[in-house]
């Protein structure tokens, strides 16, 4: 399960293209329209204040109870800075239903914060 963009102009969605084939490669159903972004923000890796980037994820995404209930997840975004989008969305499918939530993010920032 892809993490929604936040850059949602580009015509192609890089963590989506990495979903779709590794779901093919390990013949797997990605569920690219399971989790939905309430609101709009700012890219998280400009933004240093951990307590800043939770307020802001606070609430900011929702997914279908009965796509994800009782399933096992794997989460997947394109860059891990502090693990707060992904704490932020796992929290969401775990009180929505799902069994377990495992996060794969295919590069970390090199900062510390």
């Amino acid at each position: 399960m892809p993490v929604p963009a936040t850059r949602i102009y580009r015509t192609i969605q890089p963590v989506v293209r990495l979903a779709e084939e590794l779901g093919k490669r390990l013949r797997i159903t990605v569920a690219k329209d399971t989790i939905r972004k309430l609101k709009k923000f700012a890219e998280l890796k400009n933004i240093h204040d951990a307590e800043e980037r939770r307020k802001i994820l606070e609430g900011a995404f929702e997914v279908s109870a009965a796509k994800v209930n009782n399933q096992r997840i794997l989460l997947l975004d394109d860059l891990y800075r502090s693990g707060a989008t992904m704490n932020a969305i796992a929290e969401v499918l775990i009180a929505s239903g799902a069994s377990v939530v495992y996060a794969f993010a295919f590069t970390q920032t090199r900062s510390s914060a």
